[in-house]
């Protein structure tokens, strides 16, 4: 429903929530971005800016995500649409364990034997074929990034997510007073 309207529009869905699986690893520059799929098998690119080292590890191929208020955005050069998120610490919610899901071709895996980067354990492949054409296309780059150990969250860093309904309460409240 979010990604039928991001075509069209510059648009913030205020109190709406993007639930998503990411299907291709992230390009990492100033700003991060990574392709996602959402439950209705709809594509869509998402540009993160001031993200952190932390928050690139974790967005890897199979991570389910929820992005909190998405801004959807129409690039001026005429290109297709994107999810732009600023603050990636209030806006996106990483969302369980990774599921298994090919960081080449992004095709849903039935198990990872036999076919998981032996260096990182968290690149899972459908075959050797796809296995060294994203070795070579991307996965040697962000292959070191994904050995580093994870880092504990803390209670503060973890704050804002208790917050979550309420928050979302809040804006729908907001809205229905400015109605009135």
């Amino acid at each position: 429903e979010i990604l039928a309207q991001a075509r069209s529009q510059n648009t913030v869905f205020e109190g709406g929530v993007l639930r998503c699986i990411v299907v291709a690893e992230p390009a990492l520059n100033e700003t991060m971005h990574f392709i996602v799929e959402d439950e209705h098998r709809n594509f869509i690119e998402v540009a993160v800016y001031n993200y952190s080292k932390e928050d690139s590890r974790r967005v890897v191929p199979g991570q389910k995500l929820d992005i909190r208020n998405p801004f959807s955005r129409l690039p001026r050069d005429g290109g297709p649409p994107l999810i732009r998120v600023e603050n990636p610490k209030e806006d996106i919610v990483f969302c369980g364990n990774q599921i298994p899901i090919c960081f080449f071709c992004s095709k849903h895996l039935k198990n990872t034997v036999g076919h998981t980067c032996s260096a990182c354990k968290k690149a899972y492949f459908c075959d050797k074929q796809c296995q060294r054409k994203g070795w070579k296309m991307i996965h040697k780059h962000t292959c070191n990034q994904l050995q580093l150990p994870m880092q504990t969250p803390t209670d503060s860093s973890m704050k804002h997510l208790s917050n979550i309904p309420e928050q979302s309460e809040n804006v729908q409240k907001k809205k229905k007073k400015k109605k009135k």
